[in-house]
């Protein structure tokens, strides 16, 4: 297993994904995750609740780092 830690201010976009391709997985019901630098197949087992989730995080961390 490969983990990677993906900082949220570095998030450009969360979208949905059926892809088979890489990730071990036996769900299709991905989340694909890029960066600049990456691209990351994630498989959360509430996927809309995760995306949710990720995208009001991403917003929040990229909101603070413009205040500082």
């Amino acid at each position: 297993i490969v983990a990677y830690k993906i900082p949220l201010g570095e998030i450009e976009t969360i979208e949905k994904s059926g892809s088979w391709l890489s990730a071990p997985s036996l769900s299709l019901k991905r989340v694909l995750v890029a960066t600049n630098k990456r691209k990351s197949l994630i498989s959360p087992r509430q996927r809309d609740e995760f995306i949710e989730d990720l995208r009001a995080a991403v917003e929040n961390a990229k909101l603070a780092s413009s205040h500082d």
